[in-house]
């Protein structure tokens, strides 16, 4: 089963431009495609392959890991919301009508999600690699890279021979 985490509010390292950072907690990739480079089709693999994206604001792309955490948007699902009656008497004491809930901060609520990052944006983590960047995340990179050029080549729900008669 999978499980999403609650969502986190990053910030780009680049411009501190501020992003949600969608996670998952736990998932089972079982009955999904998977295809011979190692990639899994599946809801759970976009969300925990998007390590490395590209910010929307200034265009830097980066690891998600290096993003500053600016905060953790409350998860509401686990709890009740107020009832009408409750709402009215909150507004009556001048409390807010939800009760106890957390408000958001006004800047969080402008930060778009973490797009998944495109091919260039793969292709411009590889040209920057630096001197100092450990060998898994390269390998991490490259990979993802690889995955990405296969990607128009993946088509759920076909066989092997109608897609090479697709190519010819």
């Amino acid at each position: 089963m999978t499980r999403l985490a609650p969502t986190q509010v990053i910030a780009c390292p680049h411009c501190q431009h501020l992003a949600l950072r969608k996670r998952v907690s736990s998932f089972c990739s079982y009955g999904f495609p998977s295809w011979s480079d190692g990639y899994v089709d599946s809801f759970a693999s976009y969300l925990s392959s998007s390590s490395f994206t590209r910010c929307s604001a200034c265009d830097g792309v980066f690891w998600l890991e290096d993003a500053t955490v600016v905060g953790t948007l409350p998860d509401y699902r686990d709890e009740r919301l107020p009832s009408a009656w409750q709402r009215f008497l909150n507004r009556l004491r001048g409390k807010a009508p939800n009760g106890d809930r957390q408000t958001i901060p006004e800047e969080w609520q402008w930060a778009r999600p973490v797009e998944r990052p495109d091919l260039n944006a793969f292709i411009v983590g590889v040209e920057n690699l630096s001197e100092d960047e450990t060998p898994e995340r390269e390998q991490r990179l490259r990979r993802r890279l690889w995955w990405r050029f296969n990607d128009p080549h993946r088509v759920t729900g076909q066989t092997s021979a109608a897609i090479s008669a697709t190519r010819d």
